[in-house]
């Protein structure tokens, strides 16, 4: 048996285990709804009154569309995986509804810029030192206070940082997928990408995104109807809840549609040179600094 067929007879409860961790522990929180927008109650994904403070008006999905553009061209700056930016905002997108005083700019910056460094230590073989992050803030922030949000995150999230990612459950559905095309994973992969920038994804279970970024992906390599269908019937097969016909697949596929033509089938996202050596751009500064996000 290859490796790959021994990763096809493990997909069952792989899946399985990815979504139920989406239905539960990691299920998103529309924090952005309303100026009345409670907490949502992590035992049961019912939205509760918000505490007194707890509702952060200042917050907006321009705020985090900028230090999302930002995060990418950190780990472009860094040659690191593009899908430690997708777990770096599923920490951040948990810690803020839950956190429970006013957040400004700068609060607001010092959470996303440590949650990136959070996810760049947990996740990458290559570590990107405290100091490169201090650097990135020109002198804004100290160690001090990116240890100090990283403990208070960590409590937070009751330590819960290995999430289920579009990109995740995109590896284990296109093991299913009857051609292999690698234009059709990248393609899957971009679009995930793009989700990660827009609010509009923050409450989606990712494995509608990341369904939606096959579906889409198959419809820009032309894939025939009957590998649509024979790929949808074999994810079902292996876990019901890969369904293609659930509303919220149709809504994030109609908003990855959007994001894509937008984008002129190019990342929007911001590119750097990385075409310093891997030491130097490591002791350089950012090309944008966080501090200079919101100016």
């Amino acid at each position: 048996m290859t490796s790959i067929q021994q990763e096809v007879v493990n997909l069952p409860e792989k899946l399985e285990v990815l979504l139920q961790q989406e239905r539960t522990t990691y299920r998103g929180i529309d924090y952005l709804r309303d100026s009345n927008a409670g907490n949502q109650d992590d035992s049961t994904g019912e939205s509760s009154p918000p505490a007194q403070g707890s509702y952060k008006p200042s917050v907006n999905a321009l705020w985090r569309e900028q230090i999302c553009d930002w995060s990418y061209a950190i780990v472009d700056h860094f040659d690191l995986d593009r899908e430690t930016v997708c777990i770096s905002f599923s920490y951040l997108d948990r810690f803020i509804p839950r956190y429970k005083r006013p957040i400004n700019h700068k609060t607001y910056q010092l959470a996303a810029m440590t949650t990136l460094y959070m996810a760049i230590k947990l996740y990458e073989p290559r570590k990107i030192g405290i100091n490169s992050f201090i650097s990135l803030s020109r002198g804004h922030f100290t160690s001090n206070h990116i240890v100090a949000m990283e403990h208070l995150i960590l409590q937070t999230l009751s330590w819960h940082v290995h999430p289920p990612t579009p990109v995740s459950f995109v590896n284990h559905l296109l093991l299913l997928h009857p051609v292999k095309d690698t234009r059709l994973n990248d393609i899957s992969r971009f679009l995930t990408e793009l989700s990660v920038c827009d609010y509009f994804f923050v409450t989606r279970r990712p494995s509608s995104i990341a369904l939606a970024c096959i579906l889409n992906a198959m419809e820009e390599v032309q894939s025939p109807s009957h590998v649509t269908m024979e790929f949808l019937e074999t994810a079902k097969r292996f876990a019901p809840d890969i369904d293609g016909d659930r509303q919220d697949v149709f809504e994030c596929q109609a908003q990855l549609k959007e994001l894509y033509y937008a984008s002129g089938s190019n990342s929007h996202v911001t590119q750097v040179d990385c075409s310093a050596p891997t030491s130097e751009r490591e002791e350089s500064v950012s090309p944008v600094c966080v501090s200079k996000m919101f100016a």
